[in-house]
């Protein structure tokens, strides 16, 4: 059995870069959570917008009604 998933839409976000990077070998412990402090300080304050696919506004048919959505997405940087 396999799920594939369907692209509806993407995620705007102001941040541009990579803010951290998955190969932290060479950092020390301390430095590490210097950064993971600083990123997470960053994303806190970063307010991204979903935007929907024409296609796939129907989606958002009774929305209002529900207090959470939960949303998937893959980052590219």
């Amino acid at each position: 059995m396999s799920i594939e998933l369907i692209p509806v839409g993407y995620v705007a976000s102001p941040i541009k870069t990579d803010t951290l990077k998955s190969d932290i070998s060479d950092l020390a412990q301390g430095e590490f959570n210097k950064i993971t402090r600083e990123y997470r300080k960053k994303v806190k304050a970063t307010v991204a917008e979903l935007v929907i696919n024409q296609e796939y506004q129907e989606l958002l048919d009774g929305i209002d009604e529900f207090s959470h959505v939960l949303v998937l997405y893959w980052p590219h940087l």
